[in-house]
């Protein structure tokens, strides 16, 4: 009996010291991009992208994945690496520039929607709120609900999906 009792406990301990921030490991439904300067990415006039059910974050220790699904019939992976400083969150797919974009073991889960070109993902992270492939952001908010992530560009509202 002792030894399933510290089976679980050690299971659970280890599972509990795998994720940094329970809060933020998990998948956020991106709600809107509110751009600062009132014009998108392109410069196009633009001060509020609503994006309900279109962009997914889905964030697990140093990793995020968006998933974008530009309409019914599509969507696309993009995998990247995620750094949480408690009070800045930067996520990064630079990683992309190397030899990645060319090997075919490089599909997260076997997905063939996932992108690994750089400028297929830049094109498709810029609708996603991130103008470049490396973006820090500001935690503004971060509960159990609600995320609210900003730069000095743009400041993205994210729901717990």
């Amino acid at each position: 009996m002792r030894r399933i009792l510290f089976g679980v406990l050690f299971f659970l301990t280890g599972c509990t010291a795998v994720f940094d921030n329970p809060k933020l490991d998990y998948q956020w439904r991106l709600n809107s991009i509110g751009y600062k300067s009132g014009n998108d990415f392109d410069g196009n006039s633009c001060a509020m992208d609503y994006c309900k059910g279109k962009v997914y974050y889905n964030f697990a220790q140093d990793l995020v994945e968006i998933d974008y699904h530009p309409d019914s019939s599509a969507y696309n992976i993009m995998v990247g690496l995620c750094i949480d400083r408690s009070d800045t969150l930067t996520i990064d797919f630079t990683m992309y520039n190397e030899q990645h974009q060319t090997d075919p073991s490089f599909v997260p889960n076997g997905a063939d929607h996932s992108i690994r070109n750089p400028e297929d993902i830049l094109e498709n992270i810029r609708k996603c709120g991130m103008e470049t492939l490396c973006e820090s952001f500001g935690i503004d908010i971060l509960d159990n609900k609600h995320m609210v992530l900003s730069n000095n560009k743009v400041v993205l509202s994210f729901d717990r999906w």
